[in-house]
């Protein structure tokens, strides 16, 4: 090649001994992508970052500033791991690894949130709770309300007589298979939806979610909910039903996600019938129709014209599911737009995008340990749904924009 690098690793063994012997100058050639990326950060860059670290400047944050005045030198290929071995090196994680063993550590962390009035409810493995004894021993659960979330739930409860209320779980939070995160999310005066609690468990159903619902109630009082907007598993509206809905005069709206309602419809069309993909598509096209019809008339006119197809074209499987699933006196109003459109309006489509962010930003965490999940940062989860107008031009726009929609 016609030149020799200096930097490299020699190793002697004698005498039962290995001699390690590290040259670390380079010479005669240029430092590309592939020699750089492996290279070790210089001391004095650790130094800065770490120093970053402890203003509490997020992560991502700092490999923007450090990839942007990095030039071509290493610091220019700058990863998430490399921050996280200089979190390591020099004790910075401490505020969220109170110890080496996951359980111990997220045992010290709800510790810490209950001392600080945030833990609503908390049963961990192994535990029975008397008084709700129907949760078995080996449950997970730990439900909880950041100071911020209380007080916008709260200050929302006394500005509307009615709320908007929507409950959605997000499986594979963290690297243990089967802790999912449930979220409670109210629309705000400024149609905004937002997570005002939070329930981490090792399942969901509906013991454990009403044992949640009950101390939420046990918090903040009675909610009374104009509109509940969940997906198709019903052990959602049951436990609210059972807790909130128990001792209300008002009934309840109950609305499907359409995310998950389309979800559904997709899985049971390629499950339930067997045909060409362009007929499964076509099937799937039709329902989506049924789903987005305006009109209460037209979608029962439409409806019966879908049914008399489905069996004309022998999809009797699907046929059958859909009438008895989506089509049955209790379920009917709960998914299409021709019924929810009336009294949730705008709130259906913003409780989805916020539900949609949660689930991006809980979804990143999958890979991390289990701990990572109990210590989310209720203020820079919230930061991504607060949108506080900043002056009186703005509150008066935001306003104008909740009263027309």
């Amino acid at each position: 090649m016609g030149f020799y690098c200096t930097s490299s690793i020699e190793v002697v063994k004698k005498d039962e001994k290995i001699c390690v012997t590290f040259y670390s100058d380079h010479r005669d050639h240029n430092l590309d992508f592939n020699s750089q990326v492996h290279m070790t950060l210089p001391k004095s860059e650790q130094d800065k970052i770490a120093g970053m670290i402890t203003q509490g400047i997020e992560h991502d944050i700092i490999l923007d500033r450090v990839r942007e005045s990095a030039g071509s030198n290493r610091m220019s290929f700058l990863e998430k791991k490399d921050i996280d071995n200089i979190c390591v090196r020099y004790g910075l994680n401490k505020t969220h690894s109170r110890h080496s063993d996951d359980s111990t550590s997220v045992r010290l962390i709800v510790k810490e949130m209950q001392d600080a009035n945030e833990v609503l409810y908390f049963k961990d493995q192994g535990d029975v709770d008397s008084d709700n004894p129907e949760i078995p021993s080996k449950e997970f659960v730990l439900g909880f309300m950041k100071g911020g979330q209380e007080l916008i739930f709260s200050t929302q409860m006394k500005s509307c007589d009615k709320i908007q209320v929507c409950m959605d779980s997000t499986h594979c939070i963290s690297q243990y298979s089967g802790f999912q995160l449930t979220t409670l999310m109210i629309l705000t005066d400024l149609n905004k939806g937002f997570p005002v609690a939070f329930l981490i468990s090792s399942s969901v159903n509906t013991s454990i979610l009403k044992a949640f619902l009950n101390s939420v109630k046990k918090r903040m009082g009675q909610v009374r909910a104009y509109t509940f907007m969940s997906d198709d598993d019903p052990v959602f509206r049951n436990a609210w039903d059972a807790t909130m809905g128990r001792d209300m005069n008002l009934p309840v709206k109950y609305i499907n996600c359409s995310w998950h309602t389309d979800r559904s419809f997709r899985k049971n069309i390629a499950s339930k019938i067997s045909a060409p993909f362009m007929e499964k598509l076509s099937v799937y096209q039709m329902v989506r129709v049924l789903m987005d019809e305006q009109e209460e008339n037209e979608f029962h006119k439409q409806c019966k014209g879908f049914l008399s197809y489905m069996l004309e074209a022998g999809f009797e499987r699907f046929h059958d599911y859909f009438k008895e699933n989506y089509l049955c006196e209790n379920r009917i109003q709960l998914w299409p737009q021709c019924y929810p459109v009336k009294v949730a309006g705008y709130g259906n489509e913003l409780f989805e995008k916020c539900m949609a962010n949660l689930n991006l930003q809980f979804q990143l965490c999958m890979t991390t340990s289990k701990e990572t999940v109990y210590t989310l940062s209720a203020a820079g989860i919230l930061r991504r749904f607060i949108n506080f107008p900043t002056t009186p031009q703005e509150t008066e726009l935001k306003q104008q924009e909740c009263r027309t929609q």
